[in-house]
């Protein structure tokens, strides 16, 4: 359970992610400095890129990252895709780029500064079910990537290969895939945030009329639902900075004790984040700590080599 949105602004946009599970790793703040090297399943390298901020679970010097951007305005966050994500056998070999799905947002934010970049990139791209480790196997995953202009969704077909879809919600929460959202959301477009003026006499809200334009919007946790609710907000909250971005947010995270797994574990909004690529910085707030803190890097940090971590 997670959801991201992208939100404009007059000077540029805002990218924020809620992440909901049972469970959490040690998650930092960590920035992928311009000469830290990766290296990729496709036998690809890169040891000059742009700088990568975002929320990532550490590994042995390597940031798996959850969310991140780089210092190009590109955004990118993985939310979970039980039920409907493929990826190809670990051995498939292919002719043009064959990546583990972990690797998926370093090769992106390090190869790319637009989404039209980034199609032009993954247009040959299999994900095959390569583990980090024996201990972190796969997880089913798609992702939402965003810019000043656009967003997109990106999935995988039945082998492996990448799809990408335009996404002109700029939402994206679980399953189904994004193609089902879309035709889910338009059943609630006639949504507003005024008052409506047809309600029946006997209708409960029919003498406090005030939020009644919304009668409808979906109030559970399911990902249809959050997905309506998420662009009913990005539609009509009036976004001017970060302070007003997490309201924004706090509406879509999941109070522990409201849902729990099929196994009885309760999940729970781990944290809330907010990235600002016009300036290169990034805010979050955890369960246990709802003040936003702010993560800027420094230009000496952003030319090294090992990653910069700033534990939560």
């Amino acid at each position: 359970m997670c959801t991201a949105v992208s939100l404009p602004f007059s000077d540029g946009y805002f990218f924020g992610r809620t992440l909901d599970l049972e469970y959490h790793h040690s998650e930092s703040v960590t920035l992928a400095p311009r000469r830290f090297p990766f290296s990729f399943s496709d036998s690809t390298a890169v040891t000059e890129h742009p700088a990568i901020l975002g929320m990532a679970y550490v590994v042995d010097g390597y940031p798996l990252y959850y969310d991140a951007m780089n210092e190009h305005g590109l955004c990118m966050a993985g939310l979970a895709f039980s039920g409907f994500c493929t990826y190809a056998p670990p051995d498939t070999l292919h002719s043009t780029h064959r990546l583990a799905p972990w690797e998926l947002i370093p090769y992106v934010l390090a190869n790319c500064r637009t989404i039209h970049e980034a199609n032009a990139l993954l247009a040959d791209t299999v994900l095959a079910d390569i583990p980090f480790s024996a201990s972190l196997p796969n997880q089913p995953m798609h992702w939402m990537l965003a810019d000043k202009s656009a967003s997109a969704a990106l999935e995988t077909d039945g082998n492996g290969r990448i799809i990408t879809y335009s996404n002109p919600a700029d939402v994206l929460t679980n399953a189904p895939p994004l193609p089902a959202l879309l035709s889910h959301l338009s059943t609630y477009d006639h949504l507003t945030p005024y008052p409506r003026t047809d309600l029946p006499q006997d209708s409960i809200c029919a003498d406090t009329p005030r939020g009644s334009g919304a009668l409808g919007l979906p109030g559970d946790w399911s990902s249809p639902s959050r997905f309506v609710r998420a662009s009913y907000l990005r539609r009509h909250v009036q976004i001017t900075d970060t302070a007003s971005v997490f309201p924004m947010l706090d509406s879509l995270k999941v109070p522990r004790g409201a849902s729990f797994t099929e196994d009885g574990a309760p999940i729970v909004t781990v944290y809330t984040a907010v990235m600002e690529p016009h300036r290169f910085c990034y805010s979050y707030q955890t369960e246990g700590n709802p003040t936003p803190r702010t993560v800027t890097p420094s230009p000496l940090a952003m030319r090294g080599n090992t990653c910069v971590i700033s534990p939560l």
